[in-house]
């Protein structure tokens, strides 16, 4: 039977524009179909929040902004980047742009209803963006914010607890830090427990250096929000002296992924031996998709808490629908979303047969300093390789050029295969994001840690300190005892032992 399109992409999310444009210059006919326009801009703006901490350090060093200022420049950054894959944008590139709700409806096969019309496609991309649902915690209602809708809190609050232990819990955690505030995290330990044992320490002393209090999520019971609640006597409260500010709420006014309505509240969070009384209340635990909305129990597709299902190509268990966004962990990195549209793109538009090496996919968490890793972890190169999988670490204020930037805190660290296979890497810097591409590159070429060792690079700058971690696998390599050092050795002593002419 024929279609109308070759490609429909159901998004909301950048992801989801990117590949629409990528598709339509292969020469595919493409619609995509998206709830609303305002919805990239948005989810663009909380993106660059969550990383405000790290250009707040910076610019301390001058003049520090505030809240307010940080929102209007994100905004401003935020509205001229979605610009340039607008609606008209993806129109001029041959794109059917179509504001509209999608939805799948039994006994229509693979017919997508939007608005007044059918859509029929060969292949289907989903590319919902992010959201966060609330924690099973007693009490806790929609009253609260999310790292998506941060760009609506109108005020910085003075005291603020976050719910959460992933990527965006860490970074909300620390920008809140930064700006002055005084927070309390809650921590659920799903995703850092996935993670090398030196992120997670590192992590933490980061949180606790920075003045923020830790807990655990498992300890919340209940969660109470009043408009006149008073701060109780906590150990996790502010001095006395300071209850009488502290007791403040602050104006709130949430879009449709909080609460609509402009209130005064304060929380009382419920622990087993004190109330902890806030002004604001963030939830950042683990993100889901924007895709139970769109009717895919009727075509038969599995979801689970994060959305849909899929293989390494990305793809449901229906063969001719994909999604974006499930690689990783599930933790909504936006970095590795070119990689996952290459993929899925040619899954869906060619033939179903390419698969996502996630050893080359690359991830970060915004905090400060930033943390950045690709490949496997330690813990399960060493169940794979066993003894044969070596770990190397370099502190970063080793680095001249760190202590000089007055950024030395961090470190760099190498999971190196004993013959030279780069498995992985993590790497915690302030420019770690640039330093994980040498990385990145050389596992994706199959290149071995002697490519790293042979790159070139200035004397005086970070990428030293990835270099250097390097080396420490060529010196165990020449260590005592090992037949490559008994060999030279012997070497070295024939040539001693010749008659100079």
């Amino acid at each position: 039977m024929a279609v109308d399109y070759d490609l429909v992409v159901l998004g909301g999310s950048l992801a989801g524009r990117q590949a629409a444009i990528a598709a339509a210059l292969q020469g595919a006919r493409v619609a995509l179909v998206e709830p609303t326009a305002a919805g990239v801009a948005r989810s663009l703006q909380s993106s660059y929040l969550r990383q405000v901490g790290t250009w707040q350090r910076w610019r301390q060093k001058t003049t520090a902004a505030s809240w307010q200022s940080w929102q209007q420049w994100t905004e401003v950054v935020s509205q001229q980047q979605a610009e340039l894959r607008s609606p008209q944008i993806l129109l001029s590139r041959g794109v059917d742009y179509m504001q509209s709700a999608g939805k799948f409806c039994p006994g229509r096969g693979l017919a997508l209803e939007v608005g007044q019309r059918w859509l029929t496609a060969r292949a289907y991309l989903l590319a919902a963006d992010f959201f966060t649902p609330g924690p099973p915690v007693a009490g806790l209602t929609q009253n609260f914010y999310t790292p998506e809708t941060l760009h609506s809190l109108a005020e910085l609050p003075q005291r603020l607890a976050v719910l959460g232990g992933t990527p965006a819990a860490l970074a909300v955690a620390q920008l809140f830090a930064c700006l002055g505030s005084q927070v309390t995290i809650f921590l659920e330990p799903t995703w850092l427990n996935q993670q090398d044992l030196v992120v997670g320490h590192w992590l933490m002393a980061q949180l606790e250096a920075e003045g923020i209090e830790i807990g655990a999520l498992s300890e919340i019971s209940k969660v109470i929000a009043s408009p006149t609640a008073q701060p109780l006597e906590s150990s996790l409260s502010l001095p006395k002296s300071k209850k009488a500010d502290a007791s403040q709420s602050w104006q709130q006014t949430v879009s449709q992924d909080g609460f609509n309505q402009s209130v005064d509240l304060s929380y009382q969070i419920q622990l087993p031996q004190t109330i902890l009384t806030v002004d604001q209340l963030i939830v950042a635990t683990a993100p889901s998709l924007r895709s139970f909305d769109l009717g895919l129990e009727a075509i038969g597709v599995k979801q689970d808490s994060f959305g849909p299902v899929t293989s390494d190509r990305l793809q449901t268990i229906h063969p001719r629908i994909f999604a974006l966004g499930a690689a990783l962990g599930r933790q909504g990195f936006r970095a590795i979303a070119p990689v996952e549209i290459e993929i899925a793109l040619k899954n869906a538009l060619l033939l179903p047969r390419f698969e996502l090496d996630r050893r080359a996919l690359v991830w970060s968490v915004t905090s400060a300093p930033e943390i950045t890793g690709v490949g496997i972890t330690t813990a399960q190169a060493r169940a794979w390789y066993a003894d044969q999988a070596w770990v190397f670490t370099q502190p970063l204020y080793q680095n001249d050029q760190a202590q000089l930037l007055d950024q030395a805190s961090g470190f760099c660290q190498l999971i190196v295969h004993r013959q030279g296979e780069i498995l992985g890497a993590q790497i915690a810097a302030a420019q770690s994001s640039e330093l994980i591409q040498l990385v990145a590159q050389a596992i994706a070429a199959r290149q071995t840690i002697r490519a790293i060792l042979r790159s070139p690079h200035l004397p005086h700058s970070l990428t030293v300190a990835l270099v250097e971690t390097a080396q420490q696998w060529q010196t165990r390599q020449l260590s005592v005892g090992s037949w490559r050092r008994d060999w030279l050795e012997n070497w070295f002593n024939w040539r001693r032992s010749q008659v100079q002419p």
